[in-house]
């Protein structure tokens, strides 16, 4: 996760959530507790706090805590939940946190004082996912129960449950406006649904795997989806329809990422790399390798000039987001990768001579280095 300003990158490992300054790609602070495995954390919208979720995995720790970004001090532990913490979401203006567990259930925090204001009750097995609307009212979560319910966050009230999938939902997003969400399935489909009725808009099917990753475009016309099928897909909201299938990576999409304006998909995949794809046409534009594991997550900077990714391998990385990066990525590893072509080869083939002159180029290019590696 990104703070708002765009300044500090905040990860979460095995046992420890870590501030790391995006410029420099020192560590800034540890945040350490009596947590077992951190498995989800949301910053506030000032971005002076962040709160972590604690995935139990044999301990008897199930809590949130509060942070202070600035000090790394503890400010608060939030205990109710009789499992894991799966998810977090946080109210636009800041003042709640929403958080959804391996228990079933959802609550409600008070995140100045640590209380918890109410308690959601519904689903018949573990939260996956949670998202607030835009308007701050409402929490929408998705569980293994194969269900999408819709909360009043004032009353905790349950205003609706969405049926159809025939598996565990493992991904929600929710449009702009405020007025869709869309959940991604182990059924392999997508369901548009209408948030005020309940009423299932579309059904987009085209996968071959299930959702791991999903996100809306910012005029809330089309999503992106990513799927253990190794593909993604851009689907058209309104209709429907599923408008490019962006193929390249080899192994599940696990994280996904659109840029401020739209135009452009970032994603990391099992096979350690990132693509970033044009949404309008589904051209590949760059790909982004470094990583040794499965690209867990993906962020952008505000300014869009970086972005930032979280591996299974242990590391962050923060790349480039435009074309003379990308370059200076691929120059470097083609460097690394051309002794092949500068080996003596009779008559000299058409390939050979094409990568010599991509060596030459990228010799003779001159950028500034903006590709830093952050171990944990």
């Amino acid at each position: 996760a990104i703070t708002p300003d765009g300044s500090k990158v905040i990860s979460n490992t095995a046992s420890s959530v870590r501030v790391w300054d995006v410029s420099t790609g020192k560590s800034l602070a540890v945040l350490k507790g009596d947590q077992d495995v951190f498995l989800s954390i949301a910053i506030t919208p000032d971005g002076s706090k962040v709160i972590s979720g604690s995935m139990d995995s044999g301990s008897m720790d199930k809590t949130l805590r509060v942070w202070d970004i600035a000090t790394g001090e503890s400010l608060a532990v939030l205990e109710g939940h009789q499992d894991g913490v799966t998810s977090i979401a946080i109210t636009p203006d800041g003042s709640q946190a929403i958080s959804g567990s391996g228990d079933g259930t959802l609550r409600v925090w008070d995140i100045a004082t640590g209380e918890s204001l109410a308690v959601l009750e519904g689903h018949q097995d573990g939260v996956t996912s949670i998202a607030i609307t835009p308007d701050g009212s409402k929490v929408i979560s998705g569980s293994w129960d194969g269900t999408v319910r819709v909360w009043d966050i004032n009353t905790g009230e349950s205003l609706a449950i969405l049926e159809g999938h025939q598996g565990e939902v493992a991904s929600i997003a929710i449009t702009p406006d405020g007025s869709k969400v869309i959940s991604g399935s182990g059924d392999n489909t997508l369901r548009v649904w209408d948030i005020a009725t309940g009423e299932s808009l579309a059904v987009l099917e085209g996968h071959q795997g299930g959702f791991l990753s999903l996100a809306i475009t910012p005029d809330g016309s089309q999503a992106i989806s990513g799927s253990g099928d190794g593909t993604l897909r851009v689907w058209d909201i309104a209709t429907g329809e599923s408008l490019a299938v962006l193929e390249g990576h080899q192994s599940w999409v696990w994280s996904l990422a659109i840029t401020p304006d739209g135009s452009q998909a970032i994603s990391g995949s099992g096979d350690g790399t990132l693509r970033v794809w044009d949404i309008a046409t589904g051209e590949s534009l760059a790909v982004l390798e470094g990583h040794q594991d499965a690209v867990a997550s993906i962020a952008i900077t505000p300014d869009r000039s970086k972005i930032i990714s979280g591996s299974a391998d242990g590391t962050l990385r923060v790349w480039p987001a435009t074309w003379q990066g990308w370059l200076e990525v691929g120059c470097n590893r083609l460097r690394l990768h051309s002794s092949w072509v500068r080996a003596p080869l009779e008559p000299p083939s058409e390939e050979r001579e094409i990568a010599l002159e991509a060596v030459r180029t990228c010799e003779r290019l001159v950028w500034s280095n903006e590709q830093l590696t952050m171990n944990n």
